[in-house]
């Protein structure tokens, strides 16, 4: 097997859109082969690896600052500044290359 294009639909954030076409499921992400792809029903040659580094590099940044956001808004006082992290998700979800 080449190459697999799955069937779940993602928005730009890597969120997993629900079939029925209420928006993202809270909290579930994806990326690579298991996505139907950015390129619609096939893939541009040479972009599937591409495709899934950037995919997944954005599945995960969209997954910290779920988490974080969900942590903030579940407590008032933890081991992190809940509301720096609430306001600013971005800045405690960094990655480098």
């Amino acid at each position: 097997l080449h190459y697999c294009m799955g069937g779940l639909a993602i928005s730009q954030a890597a969120e997993v859109l629900s079939a029925d076409g209420r928006g993202a499921i809270p909290g579930l992400f994806a990326a690579g082969e298991v996505t139907g792809g950015v390129h619609g029903a096939n893939r541009l040659a040479g972009n599937s690896l591409l495709e899934c580094v950037v995919y997944g590099r954005e599945a995960g940044r969209s997954a910290c600052k779920s988490l974080l956001a969900s942590r903030a808004a579940a407590t008032t006082s933890s081991a992190f500044d809940a509301d720096a992290a609430h306001e600013r998700p971005q800045e405690s979800c960094k990655t480098e290359l």
